[in-house]
């Protein structure tokens, strides 16, 4: 019987037969020296039953209300810092929620309004997403700091596609 690890390398290359063999033979040393190759969940400490996407939703709205220095304040590492606390809930929340099984009605619940939407013929619109799916019709957007770095979900009024990131990159 196959492990996890093997059945979701397989599933990713289903039709290349050299290739499975050797991610079978590895997949097959990897389980025999311990190490699962089965991706990580977003959120720490969450399990299948119980995943801990509200948790950290509360947390995004929580650090949402604080002002960085990008909003006004004095600088707060936990919420200007790359990699700082409010990063790094963000993206958990984008890689839990941003990959097409959401409402957007779910993505509004959780993290709250949207600090902007952005629509086609948004100038900011066409500089954040460079995707031509045609049924993308408005951006839901949650600064990370201030206007100047933020992340946005791609909807289509009912449903989340996918998520994304704008940054100033200065």
């Amino acid at each position: 019987m196959l492990n996890k690890s093997a059945r979701l390398l397989l599933q990713h290359f289903p039709r290349h037969a050299a290739l499975k063999g050797l991610l079978l033979l590895c997949s097959c040393f990897l389980f025999a020296a311990g190490i699962n190759a089965a991706p990580q969940r977003a959120v720490a400490g969450a399990t299948d039953e119980h995943p801990a996407i509200e948790d950290l939703a509360a947390e995004f709205r929580a650090l949402r209300v604080q002002r960085g220095h990008f909003s006004g304040g004095d600088w707060n590492d936990a919420l200007d810092k790359f990699d700082g606390r409010k990063h790094r809930v963000m993206l958990g929340l984008s890689q839990a929620l941003g990959y097409g099984k959401h409402s957007r009605a779910e993505i509004v619940a959780l993290m709250g309004e949207p600090d902007q939407i952005l629509v086609r013929g948004d100038w900011l619109f066409a500089e954040a997403y460079s995707g031509d799916n045609p049924r993308v019709r408005e951006l839901l957007v949650y600064h990370w700091r201030g206007g100047h770095d933020f992340l946005y979900f791609v909807s289509d009024r009912t449903q989340v596609l996918a998520s994304g990131w704008w940054a100033a990159l200065e």
